[in-house]
């Protein structure tokens, strides 16, 4: 028991983590996909 109110918290951080990297890699994404868009109307 003692153990799974250790692991919940750190799982949570991790989904927490990975959710927010997700969300930061589609931004780049997102750009890097405008840039090349306006690289071609140049």
């Amino acid at each position: 028991m003692e153990r799974g109110l250790i692991w919940l918290p750190l799982l949570a951080l991790f989904v927490g983590l990975a959710w927010a990297g997700w969300n930061e890699f589609q931004k780049v994404e997102a750009y890097r996909r405008w840039a090349e868009e306006f690289d071609r109307a140049k």
